[in-house]
């Protein structure tokens, strides 16, 4: 359940404190060298001050309403809210590894995730790099159907990955980025030592795709015969002794391993972040656990 309070130290007035830019100054154009981490975070106009969220510090934006999604039993912040009339910016903060690459593991996830609930994903080229525009069909509170839109974008930083999504006005094609991203651009990361995003993400995808009962890719045992839900991370061309062989690793949040299709160049629907249940028999391949041939279902 979330669990939304607005900050005792957000600005009450639009004339009190603001990130966005000046009409026309070079703020404006120019690239904005943020997110920052905590460690070194320049100091923002005198006058205005980063609120501490503990693993985000935010700077106040006028017209716009802070909201907090709080854990209700840890009681620390997973995502932030800047709520506005057209829209609004979600912000969520990830521990990563050093000098990783967190943003491109999870993009074709949350692709696939997007696929699975009848969206559509789009990677587009920002100002951070691949970044996602989506278009998710919801029902709206009076029982029609409308399209949402968000535009995703993900943030490496120093053993931190931020993910930011524009929902709603801010997200549609021609929307006023460089405010948007200038805002985004403020932001500063306190990793913190709570758990490793892969781990989190390692949860929801066994949320996903492994009910009781079922066999997961830890447990399985070599030799057996299993049945297997769960996300291709990689798909590769990669012959073996002069045959064709299509390669791809599955992942279902408990583990991974490789599945080989051999005599195949191409399948279609076959592709990075697709979702798929497979059944074959596990062996062993040059030190890897692989399924040769298996009978799959691509999922919706």
């Amino acid at each position: 359940m979330k669990f939304r309070r607005k900050s005792a130290t957000e600005p009450e007035t639009p004339d009190q404190a603001a990130t966005e830019p000046a009409e026309g100054s070079e703020e404006q154009t120019s690239p904005p060298a943020g997110p920052y981490d905590v460690s070194d975070m320049p100091d923002l106009p005198e006058g205005v001050q980063r609120i501490d969220l503990g693993s985000l510090l935010i700077a106040p934006v006028v017209g716009t309403e802070l909201r907090l999604q709080v854990d209700e039993a840890s009681g620390e912040v997973q995502a932030v809210l800047l709520t506005g009339p057209a829209g609004a910016l979600e912000l969520r903060a990830f521990a990563a590894p050093r000098n990783g690459d967190l943003w491109s593991e999870v993009r074709p996830q949350i692709a696939a995730d997007m696929s699975q609930r009848g969206g559509t994903a789009t990677e587009e080229q920002g100002r951070w790099g691949t970044e996602l525009q989506c278009e998710l069909t919801r029902t709206l509170s009076d029982g029609r159907t409308g399209q949402q839109l968000s535009r995703i974008i993900g943030i490496n930083g120093a053993r931190w990955m931020l993910r930011a999504t524009l929902i709603g006005g801010p997200a549609r094609p021609g929307a006023d980025r460089d405010t948007w991203d200038a805002v985004i651009s403020t932001v500063a990361v306190r990793r913190g030592d709570g758990a490793n995003s892969s781990d989190m993400l390692a949860r929801d995808m066994l949320k996903t795709y492994v009910e009781p009962g079922k066999d997961t890719i830890a447990e399985a045992e070599d030799r057996a015969r299993v049945r297997l839900q769960g996300t291709l991370r990689t798909v590769t061309l990669r012959p073996r002794g002069g045959v064709p062989a299509l390669e791809a690793e599955l992942f279902d949040g408990s583990g991974a391993l490789t599945i080989i299709w051999l005599g195949r160049r191409r399948i279609v629907g076959i592709d990075p972040g697709v979702s798929i249940e497979v059944e074959g028999r596990i062996g062993v391949h040059e030190g890897q656990r692989v399924i040769f041939n298996p009978r799959y279902q691509l999922l919706p």
